[in-house]
């Protein structure tokens, strides 16, 4: 897989269970920072850049990436 553009990498903070699906190694593989929270009692997660990503919404996953790398760009 190649490099995604340094402009173009996220941070992503990823909650169980979605912090243990595989499509998030494939992004650290492409330079991207995956960083896991190991606890998942948290019933509401509150800040500017957060996305909704369960099971259901999984395959919406790489337009959430895209979204996001077209916010930071406009920072």
């Amino acid at each position: 897989m190649g490099k995604t553009p340094a402009a173009k990498r996220l941070v992503i903070v990823a909650y169980p269970p979605a912090s243990r699906w595989p499509e998030l190694a494939e992004l650290e593989e492409k330079g991207h920072t995956i960083r896991r929270i190991d606890y998942e009692d948290a019933d509401l997660i509150l800040g500017e850049t957060c996305w909704r990503m369960a099971e259901p919404l999984r395959k919406y996953l790489p337009n959430a990436i895209k979204a996001a790398q077209a916010a930071k760009g406009a920072k």
